[in-house]
C-alpha cells in the first residue's frame, strides 16, 4: 500500500485570474448615484467584449457580451445584498444564483454567473511554489515602496513622505522575503565557487 500511483490524483484547477467574471469593486461607481453604465473589456489593446449594467437598490440588471465566437451574449439578473460597515455605509454584494451564498465577484460558466465555489475556481496564490510566493512578496514591497523592481542586492531609498517605522518595517519583510527566496535557489548557485 502507498507505492507509486496511489492516492489522489491532482486535477488542475482553473484559475480565478483565467476565469471571466463580474466583479463588484469595479461597478462600485453604480451605487453612487448612476443607475447603469457599459463597460469594455481589453486584452492587449484590443477590445473582446463589454458588460452592459443597470442598477435598482436590490438587483443588477446586465447583458454580457464577447466577440470570442464561444460566448453567446448573455442576459440575467443578479440580486444584491447591503451589508453594514463597522465604521458606517454600506457594503454590497452578489447573492450566488445557486447556492445563496454572498460574493464580490461572479464567474462566468457554461450556464451563467457564479460564486468561486460552485464554478471551481480556485486562486492564482494557492499553485504558487514557496519560491515565486517571495518573489511575489518582494515585488509587492517595491510597489508600496513606488519604486521600480531593480534586483534584489539593490539599496532600496526611503520614499519623501513615509515613516521611517513603516519603512524599516518594510525593509525587514523584505529581507525576510530574500532569504526563503534564495534559500530555494539550489545549492549550486547560492555557493560560492
Amino acid at each position: 500500500m502507498g507505492g507509486i500511483g496511489s492516492g489522489r490524483v491532482k486535477t488542475a484547477s482553473v484559475s480565478s485570474d483565467n476565469r471571466r467574471s463580474i466583479d463588484l469593486k469595479v461597478i462600485h461607481g453604480a451605487y453612487e448615484g448612476a443607475l447603469g453604465g457599459v463597460i469594455s473589456y481589453e486584452i492587449a489593446g484590443w477590445p473582446v467584449g463589454r458588460l452592459t449594467f443597470r442598477v435598482d437598490p436590490i438587483k443588477l440588471f446586465f447583458s454580457w457580451e464577447w466577440e470570442a465566437k464561444e460566448y453567446r451574449c448573455n442576459d440575467g439578473v443578479i440580486e444584491l445584498c447591503a451589508t453594514s460597515c463597522y465604521f458606517g455605509g454600506v457594503r454590497y454584494w452578489y447573492i450566488c444564483p445557486s447556492c445563496e451564498r454572498r460574493a464580490g465577484r461572479l464567474y462566468q460558466s457554461e450556464l451563467g454567473f457564479y460564486c468561486r465555489c460552485w464554478v471551481g475556481v480556485v486562486y492564482q496564490s494557492t499553485s504558487e511554489t514557496k519560491r515565486a510566493r517571495a518573489l511575489r512578496r518582494i515585488h509587492n514591497i517595491h510597489e508600496q515602496l513606488k519604486l521600480p523592481y531593480r534586483g534584489l542586492c539593490s539599496r532600496v531609498p526611503k520614499p519623501k513622505g513615509m515613516h521611517l517605522s513603516t519603512y524599516a518595517t518594510l525593509m525587514e519583510r523584505r529581507a525576510r522575503y530574500i532569504g526563503e527566496y534564495v534559500g530555494y535557489l539550489p545549492k549550486s548557485l547560492t555557493q560560492p565557487r
